[in-house]
């Protein structure tokens, strides 16, 4: 079998010469293949800054939202109440594993926001409160993501003690 020459028109024999062949010159091949522009500062060497790291992000949270009577015992003078909220949304955590801090005051916007009176169990939408004298009781509740990362809310809801329920009605 004798190898055949391949013909190719001008223009792409032209091309194919100039893609495989190297420089002419020497100058040709240190300087570079496109246009510098001078007016830019020259590098230094160093890396360039990195933009410094986002500060962690607090959970998002709308607080609490309902505080209802869970027990009423009128005869000891005591009453426990539910405290509940919608969960919060984080980047990080799920909802399963965001936990809740509850702060509990007798007056409005005296919370201790520095010690929780009580802390929810992770998912938890409602925390029960244990028996506490009867009165009017403040909460605020935070949201607490497993970086430990807390919101900064300040809404305020509050329950009162229950009315004596053993007297009779006025429909009766």
């Amino acid at each position: 079998m004798t190898p055949r020459a391949l013909s190719l028109p001008p223009l792409v024999a032209g091309l194919l010469v100039a893609a495989v062949a190297p420089p002419a010159t020497a100058a040709a091949r240190t300087s570079p293949p496109y246009k510098v522009d001078k007016a830019l500062p020259a590098r230094d060497g160093k890396r360039p800054r990195r933009p410094a790291p986002a500060a962690p992000q607090a959970p998002r949270f709308l607080g609490a939202t309902n505080v209802g009577i869970e027990d009423c015992d009128t005869d000891n003078g005591t009453v426990s109440f539910e405290v509940g909220w919608w969960p919060a949304i984080d980047d990080d955590t799920d909802p399963d594993d965001m936990v809740y801090d509850i702060f509990q005051s007798r007056r409005p916007g005296e919370e201790d926001f520095s010690h929780p009176t009580y802390t929810s169990e992770p998912g938890a939408l409602t925390v029960v409160t244990p028996e506490l004298p009867v009165g009017t009781y403040y909460y605020v509740v935070r949201a607490r993501d497993a970086a430990g990362n807390t919101d900064t809310n300040v809404v305020e809801v509050s329950g009162s003690a229950c009315e004596d329920d053993t007297a009779p009605d006025d429909d009766e």
